[in-house]
């Protein structure tokens, strides 16, 4: 394989984390209205699906002249139990992502499928005020290399084979009127992964900012803009270096309604906006449904 589709493999790797999956998005992804506390003593079981399609590739802000596209099809699995600790509204939960993807570099195309790295992790809310609608939380999450992983194929799998460590920090607002503001702040940390086609695959750490802002139509229905930042992630294989850090924009349109007081449909649509390293999204498709219990 030529240096070039070598390293596009490599970076396509980090963008195969699981939740979701995506270069310029988020380890854990949020969506407009996440970041306030709800009543303890509810459990929310959640599905996603995400179709994303990438269709060009960029090295240091330049975009490579040569074939490349990469498509991926993910659900999420994702049980969120609401309770309280110390007196502090928290949320124990777990993810667990699966799906399939294709990549084509270079002239050649690998597939994969199967189950993506579970998350284990909780919210902890240090500002809980619904009479004035201002939140703060602090969320721990981490997964376990348990995914599937061949390490033959490199990039195209759903499992990392390395641990990984999430921290956000999430503030949430009533600005006036049915207007509201979300911003998360994420951190996340990778282990080594020692057999990545043979090697070792490092990567630095990488920080973004997830930002929302929600208009309720309705108490059910509701709309919203989400504007995505990210930055780091540059990695090593064996030593050398396979991509620089990259610095990824990206913007979403959404809309959400109530089917039933305890069912909610929820749809995205966005594209990447900036991509210096990485796989550029010219398109991403999220619907989430969540059941209340």
């Amino acid at each position: 394989m030529k240096i070039a589709g070598r390293k596009i493999i490599a970076f396509v790797y980090i963008a195969l984390l699981p939740v979701p999956i995506a270069a310029s998005a988020m380890v854990i992804e949020t969506s407009p209205g996440d970041a306030p506390a709800i009543p303890t003593g509810i459990d929310l079981g959640v599905l996603y699906y995400q179709h994303v399609n990438r269709d060009n590739y960029y090295v240091n802000g330049n975009r490579l002249n040569q074939p490349f596209g990469l498509t991926t099809d993910v659900g999420i699995a994702r049980w969120v139990h609401w309770t309280s600790l110390f007196g502090f509204t928290v949320t124990p939960q777990v993810i667990i992502p699966f799906g399939s993807l294709r990549l084509h570099s270079g002239g050649t195309t690998i597939s994969s499928s199967g189950v993506g790295d579970p998350f284990v992790g909780s919210e902890i809310w240090f500002v809980n005020n619904p009479a004035t609608k201002r939140y703060l939380a602090l969320g721990l999450y981490v997964s376990a290399p348990l995914g599937t992983y061949d390490a033959s194929k490199g990039a195209a799998n759903l499992g990392s084979n390395r641990w990984v460590q999430v921290t956000h920090l999430s503030y949430s607002q009533n600005l006036f009127g049915s207007l509201f503001l979300d911003v998360t702040g994420e951190f996340a940390v990778y282990g080594t992964n020692n057999d990545f086609v043979g090697g070792t695959y490092k990567q630095r750490p990488t920080m973004g900012l997830q930002t929302h802002l929600r208009y309720d139509l309705s108490k059910a229905t509701s709309l919203g803009v989400s504007y995505f930042h990210s930055a780091g992630g540059r990695s090593t294989l064996d030593g050398v270096q396979q991509s620089g850090s990259s610095i990824a924009d990206s913007y979403r349109l959404s809309a959400g309604h109530f089917i039933t007081p305890t069912v909610q449909f929820e749809g995205e649509v966005g594209q990447d906006i900036r991509v210096t390293n990485g796989a550029k999204e010219n398109l991403r498709l999220n619907f989430r449904l969540t059941k209340v219990f």
